[in-house]
């Protein structure tokens, strides 16, 4: 081999590596991992929720409805006055309220039966409609003898409860007695008034 042959191929030998070498260099680093994916299924279900008591400003207010003495045939309501009893909902959905005498009060052996007493509701949260059993309505409707008369229909789910009021959770109502003309005289007692809230 001639030395002008050796040098041709000493030359043509480095061209290469240096060409090697550069794309090498612009190649980046060789990646040796694998990938593969897949899909996950999501859901959830969520529950609603109701509760009675204060929430935010609005204050649930319902003591015993006492209509103290009263002649047979006479009427009154509970509590006196121009007084209301407050009920305070959260709802995470839209509300309903009825009531409905599950024990009538007693002395003795008689009752005063649960017709001879009215539901009367006075105010309903905003934007739930005509108050259903107002007062001075003599609605069969409203009589606790059945079984539920309504305070409230469809209240609009709740806001969070700092923000509250009696306004949007609240509302008030009183109960009315006509006690029957033949009444027996006695202290009648143990009544119970079962108020139901659902969404």
């Amino acid at each position: 081999m001639t030395l002008a042959r050796q040098k041709l191929h000493a030359a043509l030998g480095l061209t290469l590596l240096v060409f090697a070498a550069g794309l090498w260099l612009s190649s980046g680093q060789p990646s040796r991992a694998a990938s593969a994916g897949t899909t996950q299924a999501v859901s959830a279900t969520i529950t609603n929720s109701i509760s009675w008591g204060n929430v935010g400003t609005c204050a649930q207010s319902a003591g015993a409805a006492a209509f103290g003495s009263l002649a047979a045939g006479s009427t009154a309501t509970a509590p006196g006055g121009v007084g209301v009893y407050t009920g305070c909902i959260a709802s995470n959905a839209t509300w309903s309220v009825g009531a409905a005498m599950t024990t009538p009060p007693a002395a003795g052996g008689e009752t005063i039966p649960a017709s001879a007493f009215r539901l009367e509701t006075v105010t309903a949260p905003l934007l739930s409609g005509a108050v259903a059993c107002p007062g001075g309505n003599s609605s069969g409707g409203c009589t606790l003898d059945n079984s539920s008369a309504s305070l409230v229909a469809n209240a609009p789910a709740t806001p969070i409860p700092l923000l509250a009021t009696v306004l949007t959770n609240g509302f008030t109502w009183k109960y009315k007695i006509e006690v029957p003309a033949s009444q027996a005289p006695g202290s009648y007692t143990g009544g119970v008034v079962t108020l139901t809230a659902s969404n």
